[in-house]
């Protein structure tokens, strides 16, 4: 598979017509923080890495997820140790504390290494063993990783989104619509189309607005 997070973002990013922007470091430190405090399972960034190839795909099934590219797309933070790169604001064992996560991010979602009552696997499906494994996103899978994943919180997307977007740039989508922006491009690399009523549905059972929490926040910079 090729390395498309980067590529899907590059594609957005040269359709912008409008400008685009940086999330600031204070936007950066509120999402975290916001989603730390949620205790939600490490195992949703690996969700989430599923979720972003289907929509790439176009399909839910037969999938040849690229866990360690999604990360050093979106988790990869400097400064960190160079056994442990990888920086996600989900862990159910640390409640309020930003977890680093170890540089096998391949070998830690291989099947081998997770047993059979992994959180994951209650909303993605693997099959086969070494390099002939493919994942398969189960029905309904935004009902599954609310109970699963999230301790049945929804998540609130504006952080999320803050949080992947943090050291990329993010297309406007019309003038001053930063947080706007944020949300506009978690969707296209997440397969969401709010203008529409199924896809709608389904996004709202797993996240909730929260551009409020912005409200008080320099948000964006060039």
């Amino acid at each position: 598979m090729t390395q498309m997070y980067g590529e899907q973002r590059l594609a957005m990013e040269k359709e912008s017509s409008t400008g685009d922007f940086f999330v600031t470091a204070e936007a950066a430190r509120v999402a975290i923080s916001k989603l730390t405090a949620m205790g939600i399972h490490p195992h949703f960034s690996g969700y989430l890495a599923t979720v972003s190839t289907a929509a790439e795909e176009k399909r839910e099934d037969n999938l040849k997820v690229n866990f360690q590219q999604f990360y050093s797309d979106y988790l990869l933070v400097s400064g960190a140790p160079t056994d442990r790169p990888y920086l996600q604001p989900f862990s159910q064992n640390a409640k309020g504390v930003p977890q680093l996560f170890n540089k096998n991010v391949a070998g830690s979602y291989a099947p081998s290494s997770l047993r059979d009552v992994a959180p994951i696997r209650a909303v993605v499906e693997f099959r086969g063993s070494r390099q002939h494994v493919t994942q398969s996103l189960k029905t309904a899978h935004e009902e599954l990783a609310l109970k699963a994943l999230t301790g049945s919180q929804r998540i609130p997307v504006h952080s999320l989104a803050t949080f992947l977007f943090r050291d990329h740039r993010i297309p406007l989508i019309s003038k001053g619509a930063t947080i706007e922006s944020a949300l506009h491009m978690f969707c296209v690399i997440f397969g969401y189309d709010l203008t529409q009523q199924p896809s709608r549905e389904r996004f709202e059972k797993l996240y909730e607005f929260d551009s409020a929490t912005f409200d008080s926040v320099t948000y964006a910079e060039s």
